[in-house]
Order: structure tokens, then sequence, then C-alpha cells
């Protein structure tokens, strides 16, 4: 290579593994992460060995017709810290990916439109009711086949298996707030969301339960792909925020936050002025996506 030409590697850092820049099939980055996992069959072998986290996924190939299902994993212990990125402070990098690939995905064909003419997702939206970790009982369509899911899309999960039957074998407690605007109907879903970020709902189950198309009036509720109700619960909370922090007295001084986090540096800088925002990332050289 001429000195001063771009090198594949340097594409990375625009390509972000989801364009394949590089003009390859598959992303060298996360083929290089794939390698360092190993995935035996999943010990869920009937219907009575599985826990939920509760957890909750939603495709987004196919709309309106879409693969959704809960996540499944056969640690009980692990379940409650598996989908709920607030515990994995105190874990390295390597321990959440493990954790991760335990997770079954499931997935059944659902009509984002009429979701609940599917008995799996009126088992998924009781599942979803609350926070702890339940036993649940699958039915499945055909034998897990090992495979570990790494992608820019979603967090790391384990194999992706159709499912026929849920049934839920232990009662959940529901949560109170979750519960009320669960069964208000006449509630737009952009207040459900506002109230529930008031009353300290953790914006991991936000989200979970707006992907399951559990919030809004009875007749706009759908399913909502994963990937998709992450970014409508983020903005709709931080407008939420937004508003709230224009009414706080403005600064004297400058001040300066710093954090590092898996590698990644955040620096966070007041500046006593008028409201503004700005957020700027950068990939430095050898990192992840700047190899």
């Amino acid at each position: 290579m001429e000195s001063g030409s771009t090198s594949e590697f340097d594409l990375c850092v625009v390509c972000k593994t989801s364009r394949m820049l590089c003009g390859r099939k598959t992303c060298p980055l996360l083929n290089k992460w794939s390698t360092q996992y190993s995935i035996d069959k999943p010990k869920i072998t009937n219907l009575d060995d599985t826990f939920s986290p509760p957890s909750f996924f939603v495709g987004w190939n196919g709309y309106p017709t879409l693969n959704a299902g809960p996540m499944l994993t056969a640690d009980r212990v692990g379940a409650n810290v598996i989908d709920n990125s607030d515990n994995w402070l105190s874990k390295s990098q390597e321990d959440i990916v493990k954790l991760r690939i335990s997770l079954l995905r499931t997935r059944a064909k659902i009509d984002v439109k009429r979701p609940l003419d599917s008995d799996i997702i009126q088992k998924s939206h009781e599942l979803l009711l609350g926070r702890k970790s339940i036993d649940v009982e699958v039915e499945l369509e055909k034998n897990i086949i090992p495979r570990i899911t790494l992608n820019e899309r979603s967090a790391p999960h384990g194999p992706i298996v159709p499912i026929r039957k849920l049934i839920i074998t232990e009662n959940q407690s529901p949560i109170n707030s979750i519960e009320k605007v669960y069964y208000d109907t006449d509630l737009l879903a952009t207040d459900a969301v506002e109230y529930l970020g008031k009353e300290k709902i953790d914006v991991n189950s936000i989200t979970r339960i707006l992907s399951a198309g559990m919030l809004g009036k009875e007749e706009n509720r759908k399913l909502v792909p994963t990937r998709w109700s992450i970014t409508a619960v983020d903005d709709m909370l931080s407008k939420q925020k937004i508003d709230l922090v224009k009414k706080f007295q403005e600064l004297n001084e400058f001040r300066i936050f710093t954090n590092t986090f898996f590698g990644n540096r955040f620096v966070i800088i007041f500046i006593p002025d008028a409201w503004a925002f700005e957020m700027i990332e950068t990939w430095f050289r050898g990192a992840y996506m700047n190899p």
C-alpha cells in the first residue's frame, strides 16, 4: 500500500461494523471478537428449566410482520443481571459478553398492529409487568444451534430459536407504576413514558414495555422494534430532563467531570452561559472501531 493511502481499517471508524465499507461480507472486527468466545449447547432441553430476566426483543426486518419474543436463560441468578445494563458497572467487558451469550432469544412471527392475537405476546406482557426473573416453560419449534449473535444493533446474545409455546409457572410481582400505565388505555405513550421516568423506573424496563406494545392508547398499541424503542425512549426522557435543566440557576464557574469505563473516556464540561448542548465523539487510534 502506498504511503498516505487509506487502509481498510481506516474505514472502520466510519463504518462502525454496519455498512461493510471494506467490501467484505462480514465485519472483520466482529469476527475477531466472536472467535474469543465459544458457546455450548444451552442447557434448555425441555419445558421446565428456563427463566426470563424478564426480557423481550423485537426485530426490525420484515415490518409489519416482525420476529418477537422473550429472552430466556437457564441461569436464575444471572438472570437478574443479564439484561439490565445498570448492573454491569462492576463487571468486566468479558464477563458481560459471557453472561449475554447465555441468553436464548426466542422469536415468533407477530403482526405489529395486532400483537395480542398472539398468546406468546400476552404471556410476555405478564412477564414485563414486573422486574424479577420468574420461572417459565417453553416449547421450541426446532433444536437449538449454538451460535453467538454479535452486531452493532443490539447487545450480544446466544442462539435465536422459534418458539411454539410459553407458559408462566410462577407469579410475577407487578410494579405498581408499570401496571398503572399498562391498564390505562386512554393514556398517550409519551405521557406514560414521562410518568414512568418520574417514578424512577429504569430506562431498560421502559424500553422493553414500549417495544412490547404495552403503552399508549388501546387503538395505537403495537410492537416497536427494539432498536427503535431505545431511540424513542431516550428522546422522550431527554426532552423531559432538558425542560428541567433549563430551570436551573446558571453557573458562575467552569466545571469539568471525567470518568473512564470499558476503555471509554468521558469528559463533561459545564460552561457558564445560556442553555446550549453539544456532544462530540471520537475514536482514537487503537480503539475497537479504529484499530
